[in-house]
């Protein structure tokens, strides 16, 4: 169960802790067992097909995808990213339905943040890895 956000209520501390607060809206939050759990969407209305680039706002539906991030004092830090399925407007295009991406924030498929990846990267290689 979250913790809704009334308007004006913790908006510097989302604003520091959201990987890319530029396209990410926080939602809702909660604190469960040593976890974090931040619910977010994206701030954008419509997102561009990847086949094609062609731009939609018609949404087709919505699943929920889990990203670890970066650690906040002793707490572990999750998003909870709602995705929109956007449909392909185009007919030339082989793609019926699209999920919207934000590059900045994680890879495609990923269940980690980029700057989690990244600090991770860097740990191993200061540890002796390559």
């Amino acid at each position: 169960m979250g913790i809704p956000l009334a308007e004006g209520e913790l908006p510097l501390l989302g604003q520091q802790l959201l990987p890319d607060p530029s396209q990410l809206n926080l939602e809702s939050w909660h604190i469960e067992d040593q976890s974090l759990r931040f619910q977010i969407s994206a701030t954008q209305n419509k997102a561009a097909c990847p086949d094609c680039q062609r731009t939609s706002a018609r949404i087709h539906s919505r699943y929920q995808r889990t990203l670890a991030d970066l650690r906040c004092v002793s707490f572990r830090f999750q998003l909870l990213w709602t995705v929109r399925r956007f449909f392909c407007d185009n007919h030339a295009c082989q793609r019926v339905t699209f999920a919207e991406q934000i590059p900045t924030v994680a890879d495609r498929y990923a269940r980690k943040t980029n700057r989690l990846k990244e600090q991770q990267s860097r740990i191993a290689h200061e540890a002796g890895g390559e």
